[in-house]
């Protein structure tokens, strides 16, 4: 049996119906940091924060194995709810292609336009007052594209900032990253980003397109850093909007870029592979135990 976030109540009442079933716990990451970037933004008492990670540390002892969503966060949840290496695997989330498959088609830009686009929730990873910041910093022929819902009205971005806050069809998203140089990632400041992998950043790799984002262990799992040259070590407004200016407006390194992600997403992270790969682990597993 096969049970996917965020249901960890079912895992407990599929234990308790069946003692013996096989369990397998697609959780990619525990409940509570979901519960913990709500109460960043906010607030929350302790108590919720204690019924949460109460729920996710049964739902693991009482799984037989648990899939998650990059190897940092396997040592993580090793130490964090204590549990053993051997019940954890990771399976990447990747991406639905079958959502955008039929679009992909349409993506085609050309070399002279430089849109750099975001698109994510607001939250302490996403890192939107900087965002704002680095957009009065781009030069006039750079445009910042935005696709978030409910941007704060304290945040302020330039005249030359499209905002996006409806929720956009899959084949205007393909329209939008068409146009798109560059897609910025994660910018905040938040301990998580290290260990989780982003889904734009699998969206942005199915489109071929160049990302930007702070350097994690958990993304050095599936592309090298020195490949591509687009990773953050120094995150603040004018060192990021520097680098967004001399890379979108350096054509061998865009080729260049959105070959290598175009090649690693098709050879190692595509859906097609980690479905194969979630599926040989667990009935190799399974057979084994037996």
């Amino acid at each position: 049996m096969v049970v996917g976030s965020p249901c960890g109540l079912l895992v407990l009442a599929a234990r308790l119906a069946s003692p013996r079933a096989r369990i397998v716990f697609d959780t990619g990451w525990p409940q509570v940091d979901a519960l913990k970037l709500k109460m960043d933004k906010s607030g929350g008492n302790f108590l919720r924060y204690l019924k949460m990670y109460l729920l996710d540390f049964a739902s693991f002892k009482m799984s037989n194995l648990i899939a998650v969503e990059s190897k940092a966060q396997k040592t993580r949840l090793t130490k964090k709810f204590l549990v053993s290496p051997e019940k954890l695997f990771v399976s990447y989330t990747g991406l639905n292609e079958e959502e955008l498959v039929n679009h992909q088609e349409s993506f085609r830009r050309g070399v002279d336009q430089h849109i750099v686009i975001f698109r994510g929730k607001v939250n302490s990873e996403a890192g939107i007052e900087l965002l704002a910041e680095i957009s009065w910093l781009l030069p006039t022929d750079i445009k910042l594209l935005v696709i978030s819902q409910n941007i704060p009205t304290r945040v302020v971005f330039s005249t030359n900032t499209e905002i996006v806050s409806e929720r956009v069809s899959n084949s205007r998203l393909a329209d939008y990253y068409a146009q798109a140089s560059l897609a910025i990632g994660q910018l905040g400041n938040s301990r998580r980003i290290n260990f989780t992998i982003p889904h734009k950043f699998y969206e942005a790799s199915f489109f071929g397109i160049p990302y930007l984002t702070r350097k994690t262990d958990a993304l050095s799992e599936l592309i090298s850093f020195d490949e591509i040259g687009l990773f953050l070590e120094k995150v603040d407004a004018i060192s990021v909007s520097s680098l967004i200016t001399s890379f979108v407006k350096d054509n061998e390194n865009q080729i260049s870029a959105r070959r290598y992600l175009g090649e690693s997403y098709r050879n190692s992270f595509s859906q097609e592979i980690i479905s194969n790969g979630f599926k040989d682990y667990t009935a190799k597993y399974f057979y084994d135990f037996t």
